[in-house]
C-alpha cells in the first residue's frame, strides 16, 4: 500500500464503506480508497512520535466525510505505566488536539452516522455527537432485566452498523438498537434467541439496509433475517450449507460464502423465502 515501504505491511487498522471510499492504517500513518482499495492515497501520520514521548497508535478511525480522525494513543507515564489519550482532528490531520480519555479504559473508538462518535470499554460506553469534542455516558436496557456488563474482554470485538437515524451495537451475543444516537441503546433479544450458543470462535456480523431490515450471521453459520428492526429474526434456509460471510446489497438480494457451496446468491421471495 505505502510505495515507499521496503515491503507489503498489515494494516493496524482498516474499514471499507459504500461506493468503494474506505481508509487502513500502516503504523501511524492513514491511507484512503476511493476504488475498494485498488489505489490508495495518504492521508496524514497520526502524531505517536517525540510530541508524545513515543507513544504508540492504539485505535483509530476516520469520518465519513475524511475531515474528521479519532485516535487513541498510548504515552509512557512512568516506569512499566501508560496513559492513553485521545487524539482529535478536525481537519484531516492538519492540526490536532490532544485530550485526556473519558474515566474508564475505552478500546475501541468507532464512527456512528455524521458526526456521532463511540467509545467502547470493558465496562462502559460513549457517545459524542460533536465529532469528540465532548462526551456523554450510554445507557442500555437489558432483556430480562438482567445488568451484567455487556463488555468484556471475552468477548469478541463488538460492531456498530446504521440505517437511516438508527443504530445496531452487537457485541457477543448481545444486539442492541438505539433510536437516539446513541444516547440509550434497548437489546432488541436474548442472546440464544439469535445466536444459540455453539463450539468454536465463529462468525458474527450484522448489516441493516433499511430501519426495518436486516441480516444477521450467527456462530452456528445460520443467515438470518429480520423486517421488524431487530425484535424478531427468521433463518434463511441454505439446504444445510454453513454460512461463513455474507454482504447484501438490497432488501432482497444477498451474497453468501459458505462452506459447502462457495459463493451463493440468495434472492427474497418472502421473509426467511429463498
Amino acid at each position: 500500500m505505502d510505495p515507499h515501504a521496503p515491503g507489503p505491511a498489515s494494516p493496524l487498522r482498516y474499514q471499507l464503506r459504500a461506493g468503494g471510499h474506505g481508509w487502513a492504517a500502516i503504523d501511524e500513518t492513514v491511507y484512503l480508497t476511493s476504488d475498494a482499495g485498488l489505489s490508495w492515497k495518504r492521508l496524514c501520520s497520526i502524531p505517536v512520535g517525540p510530541s508524545l514521548k513515543d507513544g504508540r497508535l492504539e485505535w483509530l478511525t476516520v469520518g465519513s466525510d475524511e475531515s474528521a480522525v479519532l485516535a487513541r494513543v498510548s504515552t509512557p507515564d512512568g516506569p512499566g505505566r501508560f496513559a492513553d489519550q485521545l487524539l482529535v482532528s478536525q481537519d484531516a490531520g492538519k492540526t490536532w488536539e490532544k485530550r485526556p480519555l473519558p474515566s474508564g479504559k475505552f478500546e475501541i473508538i468507532q464512527e456512528g452516522r455524521g458526526s456521532v462518535f463511540f467509545l467502547f470499554g470493558k465496562t462502559a460506553a460513549m457517545y459524542s455527537k460533536d465529532k469528540g469534542r465532548t462526551w456523554a455516558d450510554s445507557q442500555f436496557s437489558f432483556a430480562g432485566g438482567h445488568s451484567e456488563h455487556f463488555l468484556g474482554s471475552a468477548q469478541p470485538p463488538l460492531a456498530v452498523v446504521f440505517a437511516g437515524e438508527f443504530h445496531w451495537l452487537l457485541q457477543g451475543e448481545h444486539l442492541f438498537r438505539s433510536e437516539d444516537q446513541g444516547r440509550s441503546w434497548l437489546e432488541l433479544a436474548r442472546p440464544t434467541q439469535i445466536w444459540p450458543r455453539t463450539p468454536g470462535p465463529g462468525h458474527q456480523r450484522i448489516q441493516f439496509l433499511t430501519v426495518d431490515h436486516g441480516y444477521a450471521l450467527g456462530r452456528d453459520g445460520v443467515l438470518r433475517e429480520s423486517d421488524d428492526g431487530g425484535f424478531q429474526w427468521t433463518a434463511i434456509p441454505m439446504a444445510g450449507d454453513q454460512v461463513v460471510s455474507f454482504s447484501c446489497f438490497d432488501v432482497t438480494t444477498c451474497y453468501a460464502i459458505t462452506q459447502g457451496r462457495g459463493l451463493l446468491r440468495v434472492e427474497a421471495t418472502g421473509m426467511g423465502g429463498r
